[in-house]
């Protein structure tokens, strides 16, 4: 039976599904827009259950396209930004789902004990404070659990080992309970419940993986599975960004989705200096009109081999590339690598 895998992101304007096969290639995206909620300079405030049907929504219009029967679809990946939402014990939402980009260190934190400062009820009534994938995570499966990416931007994780520090939760507005368990983001965390089929369409036994933050979702489907690789995202309006993949041992803010290979959080800005260690350049942009050809001519001219991410000019694939990952489909990072990432002469038409 063919293999297909599913993949969820989560942003702060909208719900983006994308469906592969076991070669990683697309063969369905959607997305659907969340049309109400409150903006904001670094995020927005959405209403969950808008969130959770504009994903679902995402999700039937990739089966119909895709023309893939469920039973088909081994897992599905989840991703998305930092964020939180609160939740009571029969794990209704206590607030509105809070959808963060790009927050400094301790905003989050700061965030939550505001809120329960200002919502006593709420603070009495608390059960689990998640992050909005996370959030779709319980809906769909009744799991509760994050990775290890996404609990690293809470500032609560313990830097040598994926568990939440006792010390550094204490001294949170948090309650310990009320945390989810952390797992590295290729790990499965539980099968899609019967609430979840409903809601979903998807079939029986179907995986959730833990997934992600963005970022480490796209080097991945880019194919930056090496260490060294310079993966450089050009965004609209704004300067190309890059991050390097760090050797093993390397002190990280975050934990890569690559196992032993930690990811270097910190984006080298505006000016990107000599690519000391690297050997490839991994060009990836979401807009069908972006030109790659200046930053490809700058990491050629510094002598790296220049590629495309395979999702370049389209939806990122993070997430159902993370639940290839854990389905076996790829039982080494070198032939995923292999297989993703394509040649400067033929970039993605998107």
């Amino acid at each position: 039976m063919l293999v297909h895998t599913l993949g969820i992101e989560i942003d702060r304007h909208g719900v983006t599904a994308t469906l592969i096969d076991r070669n990683a290639q697309l063969v369905a995206a959607h997305r659907e827009d969340l049309r109400s909620g409150v903006r904001q300079a670094h995020g927005s405030i959405v209403d969950p259950a808008e969130c959770a049907s504009a994903a679902e929504f995402a999700i039937s219009q990739v089966l119909d396209r895709g023309a893939i029967p469920p039973e088909r679809i081994w897992g599905m990946g989840l991703v998305g930004p930092t964020g939180w939402i609160a939740l009571d014990p029969a794990f209704r939402p206590l607030s509105p789902l809070r959808i963060a980009t790009d927050p400094a260190p301790g905003e989050i934190l700061e965030e939550i004990r505001l809120f329960l400062d200002a919502e006593p009820r709420a603070a009495a009534h608390l059960e689990l404070l998640l992050s909005p994938k996370d959030y779709l995570r319980i809906l769909w499966s009744g799991g509760i659990a994050t990775d290890t990416t996404t609990a690293a931007h809470l500032d609560l994780l313990d830097r040598a080992r994926p568990e939440w520090d006792p010390h550094l939760v204490e001294a949170s507005p948090i309650p310990r309970q009320a945390l989810p368990t952390v797992m590295d983001p290729e790990v499965p965390t539980g099968r899609v419940s019967e609430e979840g089929m409903r809601r979903t369409r998807l079939a029986s036994g179907t995986w959730l993986v833990a997934g992600s933050l963005p970022l480490p979702a796209a080097m991945l489907a880019a194919g930056a599975c090496r260490s060294g690789a310079l993966y450089i995202e050009l965004a609209p309006g704004s300067a190309p960004r890059a991050w390097r993949l760090g050797a093993a041992g390397e002190p990280s803010r975050e934990r890569s989705v690559l196992p032993g290979i930690p990811l270097r959080s910190s984006p080298i800005g505006d000016s990107l200096p000599a690519p000391d260690g690297s050997e490839v350049a991994i060009i990836d942009f979401r807009a069908r009109d972006a030109d790659p050809s200046p930053i490809a001519r700058w990491a050629e001219s510094r002598g790296l081999e220049v590629r495309y991410s395979p999702f370049a000019g389209g939806p990122s694939a993070g997430g159902a590339t993370l639940a290839l990952l854990a389905c076996g489909a790829f039982p080494r990072l070198e032939s995923l690598y292999r297989k993703t990432i394509v040649p400067l002469e033929s970039p993605p038409p998107g």
